[in-house]
């Protein structure tokens, strides 16, 4: 039974490793728009969604508007998979001080605040 466990523990630490691993082309990209609206644009305006990027997978679409920055899951999701995402990334910027909150939009999406 504790050989069980044990190949269960490890099998889950591979998989979240592995999902983390993918998730890094993602922390990429939103990266890249957090550190622009701290040190190149004020606010991406309304027109922010010209700057938009995916992921290369092609799974993400992430979208600057103001000083927000929107991550939507191509293809649908379940509010689930929006959560999981959520709290990904807001572990993610969880000490980075430019970077007020991450939240679920009303829309679906997800929405990392980086207002004043």
């Amino acid at each position: 039974m504790k050989k069980f466990i044990y190949i269960l523990i490890a099998a889950a630490v591979v998989f979240v490793s592995y999902n983390i691993y993918k998730m890094h082309n993602l922390f990429k990209q939103t990266d890249y728009f957090v550190e622009q609206l701290n040190t190149t644009y004020d606010s991406y305006g309304l027109k922010g969604s010209s700057y938009k990027h995916y992921t290369n997978d092609g799974k993400y679409k992430v979208e600057p508007l103001f000083r927000l920055i929107n991550v939507r899951i191509e293809g649908g999701a379940s509010e689930i998979e929006y959560e999981i995402l959520r709290t990904i990334l807001d572990w993610h910027y969880a000490l980075d001080r430019r970077v007020n909150d991450v939240y679920i939009c009303g829309y679906g999406t997800i929405m990392i605040d980086c207002r004043y």
